[in-house]
Formats: C-alpha cells, sequence, structure tokens
C-alpha cells in the first residue's frame, strides 16, 4: 500500500510497528506506561508524517495520532489511523476516556520547548513525565533496511544534482 509517491518513499507500516513495537519494549523496560511525541524528526520517525500533531503511544493498545490541520495528508503520509481535533484539549478528553493518562509518562524532554511541556501537562492534567530521549535515540542508532535505502537513495539525488 505505501509506495513511491514521486517525491519520496512513504514509510511502510511494517517499518512504523517495528519502531513503535520496539519504543514500547524500551518503555515497558523502563515503567513508562505511555509516551507523548510532539518533536517533527521523532513525528516522522513513528508515524510517517510531519503534518502538526501529537502521537500518544500507550503501552499495551494502538497509538493515537492527533492531527489538528490537514488531516488528509497525514492519512495519506502515515499507515496509522488518524484522530481530527480541533484543539489541542480534544486530546485530554478522548485520552483520559481511554484510561491512557496513569503511572508514569514519556516525552521528548530535550527537544520540546518547556512552554509546549508546561501547557500538554496543563492540558492533560497530568505531570508525571519522564525524558523518553534517550531510548529514542537508541532506536534511531540501529538503521533498517528501510532506512539504508532511503539514504543510499538520498545520497545518489545528491550525486546527481552535482554532476
Amino acid at each position: 500500500m505505501w509506495t513511491d509517491t514521486g517525491i519520496g518513499e512513504l514509510t511502510p507500516d511494517v517499518e512504523i510497528q517495528k519502531r513503535l513495537d520496539a519504543l514500547r519494549s524500551k518503555m515497558a523496560h523502563s515503567g513508562i506506561s505511555f509516551s507523548v511525541i510532539m518533536g517533527n524528526v521523532n513525528l516522522f520517525y513513528f508515524s510517517g508524517t510531519t503534518q502538526k500533531g501529537t502521537l500518544v503511544i500507550p503501552l499495551d493498545s494502538a497509538p493515537f495520532l492527533f492531527i489538528e490541520k490537514n488531516q488528509e495528508r497525514a492519512q495519506m503520509e502515515s499507515p496509522l489511523p488518524i484522530i481530527p481535533i480541533t484543539r489541542d484539549r480534544d486530546m485530554s478528553d478522548i485520552l483520559k476516556e481511554k484510561n491512557i493518562l496513569h503511572s508514569r509518562g514519556g516525552m521528548e524532554l530535550d527537544t520540546i520547548p518547556v512552554t509546549s511541556y508546561e501547557r500538554l501537562k496543563q492540558i492533560l492534567a497530568f505531570d508525571a513525565f519522564v525524558d523518553v530521549s534517550p531510548l529514542i535515540r537508541e532506536l534511531r542508532m540501529i538503521k533498517s533496511d528501510f532506512e539504508i535505502r532511503q539514504i543510499k537513495r538520498s545520497g545518489e539525488i545528491v550525486d546527481s544534482v552535482f554532476n
């Protein structure tokens, strides 16, 4: 289903699932019950899209990909189900209803602005967050076959431009 769009190959569903499963494994080992991904690079890594949104990855259930704008594009780029929201506060109701906000949560505390962190804590009415950035860096260090193909392809494109 996920094919080359002419501007780049979309991240395959199986690749996204492997990444999510690997993060969940590290979360379980660290006692983290859910992670909130907001940074563009990590959002793309775990969802396949960089549309404005927030990805919540529970330890024991399917991820929640909240997208505020351009849901159609996000759905085209990501194999994950999109949950359209009109404002950040909509996430809180859904996550509370699904009983996701408990124990310890993880966030990328090395890349998100403090104001975004504080705002999300207020919106979710949850403040037991730990930094998942080291776990994510460990995952991203080792490249999959798909990632290696993309790196080689980008090298070929740059080579072509310089030639």
